[in-house]
């Protein structure tokens, strides 16, 4: 194909063309048409494996929502395979969250969806009646023209941690009760290795009357009230220090000088050598209790018309104080009296004059023993007897006689009485330094002798037997 083009002042320019016009065939369209197809599932399986590959990255609990709901939701939590759920079944999805945490989960999307920032949740859901909790990390995934449109959750399976919390906490807080109630009830301290205090709680700064500042780093021989003996600590300090608990009842005297009983559990707790190197003292306050008892025991050995010591507690007295003395070599004397003619007194004024008259004797015998060391006791009847530790026969004498002149100035008028006209009171007195060859029937023997000896020798009067035997004083 020729074609001719004008060039100025040279006339025409001559161009033959050659063009070759090839005919495709059909088979050559079909293999076109298949390598366009290959492309674009080439591009698709890329997209796929893309997303695969996101979706193993960040696991197999997500959830992601544009503007108007989820457009794909891993179900695994409820037991089903990852699918994509539309709007309808999201709603679903979330039927089974607690309402609170909806809301919760609703802030946080249009939040993120407004400012494009990243927010971490926690929700609830009931799944087949179980309570599952779900930690939450929401964050932008698409972004188109500068707006968030499309936000990836992300969660993972915080059950168990949660539970465990819960009963952490439902444990503090039972301990918290458990300490309250101890607080409240008993006394606790903590000691050092040493015996020193390193903590003590309100209740035990309240009875012992000392504040903590007062008490920290201080030992407990601060409460000592020299009441137990030395035996008794000893045996308890070395209970402790091999590791074992110990266990007894403890007098302790407070800030102010008052006493008071604490029933004592002292745990030691060991260290790697299995050595001590603190003490929990527990203890509890039984002061009430021991006064209690202490009056019962009282009661128990007192005569219930005179409230002097009865018989019984003198027989027991008086058996203690002879081992004493022997051990001491030391005199232990007795005094045995009765009112004269009481019989007599009781038949004429009646028995209720008679108790008066008895009780109106056991005060001056109180009086006269105030200052003295000695246990007196109503024998039986209208009869007496006193315990005087350490003393001799003449210093034992000289106080019965006192309390024979004590009871003639209470001038208790005697109309029977053939010695006076005021009721008056015989004594025998005696005294031994118990040895093996002497016994407690001995010292008995000899006052009620001389008590015998008095009341003939016509009343009213005390016969003390001495070394030289029966001595008679008027």
């Amino acid at each position: 194909m020729e074609r001719e083009y004008p060039i100025q002042n040279s006339g025409r320019l001559t161009v033959q063309y050659n063009y070759t016009v090839e005919i495709i065939s059909f088979a050559t369209l079909v293999g076109l048409f298949l390598l366009i197809i290959t492309v674009i599932h080439k591009n698709c399986t890329l997209r796929e494996r893309r997303k695969k590959n996101l979706l193993s990255y960040i696991g197999d609990r997500f959830v992601i929502v544009n503007r108007k709901g989820a457009i794909y939701c891993n179900t695994s939590l409820l037991g089903e395979k990852p699918s994509i759920m539309r709007s309808s079944n999201f709603t679903n999805w979330m039927d089974i969250m607690h309402p609170h945490d909806i809301l919760v989960l609703c802030n946080s999307a249009c939040k993120i969806f407004r400012e494009g920032n990243t927010d971490k949740i926690e929700i609830r859901l009931n799944v087949d009646g179980n309570i599952k909790y779900l930690e939450c990390i929401l964050r932008p995934f698409v972004i188109k023209n500068g707006e968030v449109s499309e936000i990836i959750m992300e969660y993972k399976d915080i059950t168990e941690r949660i539970v465990n919390e819960q009963k952490m906490k439902k444990t503090i807080k039972h301990f918290k009760e458990i300490k309250f109630a101890l607080d409240e009830s008993i006394l606790i301290e903590v000691l050092d290795s040493r015996a020193n205090i390193i903590y003590a709680n309100n209740q035990f700064c309240n009875l012992s009357g000392y504040p903590l500042d007062e008490l920290i780093g201080k030992n407990i021989r601060l409460f000592n009230s020299k009441y137990h003996s030395k035996e008794f600590f000893e045996d308890m300090w070395k209970t402790v220090s091999i590791g074992e608990v110990w266990r007894g009842d403890i007098r302790n005297q407070s800030k102010k000088g008052s006493y008071f009983w604490v029933n004592t559990t002292i745990v030691p707790f060991l260290n790697d050598n299995n050595k001590p190197h603190q003490y929990i003292v527990i203890r509890t306050d039984i002061t009430k209790n021991k006064e209690y008892e202490e009056k019962l025991e009282l009661w128990s050995n007192v005569d219930g018309l005179t409230t002097l010591f009865n018989r019984r507690y003198f027989e027991k007295q008086l058996s203690e104080y002879w081992e004493q003395h022997y051990l001491q070599k030391q005199p232990l004397a007795l005094i045995l009296f009765d009112v004269d003619y009481f019989k007599s007194y009781n038949d004429h004024n009646g028995h209720i004059m008679g108790d008066q008259c008895l009780v109106l004797i056991s005060d001056a015998v109180k009086q006269v023993l105030s200052s003295y060391e000695a246990v007196a006791a109503r024998y039986g009847g209208e009869e007496f007897v006193i315990i005087l530790p350490g003393k001799r026969a003449d210093d034992a004498f000289e106080i019965a006689e006192t309390l024979r002149m004590k009871v003639i100035d209470l001038q208790i008028p005697h109309a029977k009485s053939i010695e006076n006209q005021y009721v008056t009171m015989s004594s025998g007195v005696a005294s031994i330094i118990p040895k093996e060859e002497k016994n407690i029937d001995n010292l008995k023997k000899r006052a009620d002798i001389a008590l015998y000896q008095a009341k003939n020798n016509g009343r009213n009067c005390t016969v003390m037997w001495n070394s030289e035997g029966l001595v008679l004083y008027e």
